[in-house]
């Protein structure tokens, strides 16, 4: 099992950045930023990118494990960031894109219905839901 030595949210997505490899993923950039703010992750697979945006909590509560607190603004911010990337890439910014959400959470003791697991602390950080697609740059308003 592997073992993360990082503060919270950014074991988490170390975390999911090891599972996109898993997956034979490549990943292309963690944590890049840009005047709209930061990308977790930006994977590639064939020709499509994912920008991923990981949230990371302690235990659920009051934004369902991180999903509340990817809203319309947030939506928007990370749409940006995203074009700011593409424009990065020049020529090569004609490619099909997603934005997915990773939900990381902590535990004392790992599920049987994780996603990936590496132990964290005193307990285990857990890659419980992956939700592709979860929203588009049109959705956003951008």
């Amino acid at each position: 099992m592997q073992v993360i030595d990082l503060p919270l949210d950014r074991a988490g997505e170390a975390l999911v950045a090891a599972w996109c490899r898993d997956r034979r993923l490549e990943v292309l950039a963690e944590r890049w930023h840009c005047r709209w703010g930061e990308l977790d992750l930006v994977t590639q697979e064939d020709s499509a990118l994912r920008f991923i945006e990981v949230k990371t909590r302690r235990q659920t509560g009051w934004d369902q494990s991180g999903l509340l607190a990817i809203g319309p603004a947030k939506q928007r911010c990370l749409s940006r960031a995203a074009a700011c990337y593409l424009a990065s890439l020049g020529n090569q910014a004609a490619v099909a894109c997603r934005f997915d959400v990773a939900l990381v959470r902590y535990r004392s003791e790992p599920s049987a219905a994780a996603v990936k697991v590496a132990a964290w602390g005193q307990g285990y950080l857990e890659l419980w839901c992956y939700l592709p697609d979860a929203f588009s740059a049109v959705e956003s308003g951008w």
